[in-house]
């Protein structure tokens, strides 16, 4: 798993949308980073993330979320 992280404090989790990626929160944990503990992951197929040749399924988005806790 591909993450960004920066700063110190509360942690907070930084999730982007659409077709994006950890990058798009570079300017936001730059502000932040001095109050919070930022995380900002690459979804599954996005950004840095491996690609699955299988195909996108709710199951294992779902599955990557519970796995990841």
């Amino acid at each position: 798993m591909h993450y960004l992280k920066a700063g110190n404090g509360s942690p907070v989790i930084l999730f982007h949308g659409d077709a994006n990626d950890s990058q798009d929160w570079m300017g936001i944990m730059d502000t932040l980073s001095h109050r919070y503990s930022l995380y900002a992951p690459d979804l599954i197929g996005f950004g840095r993330r491996d690609r699955m040749k299988s195909g996108y399924y709710l199951s294992g988005f779902i599955r990557f979320n519970i796995e990841s806790i």
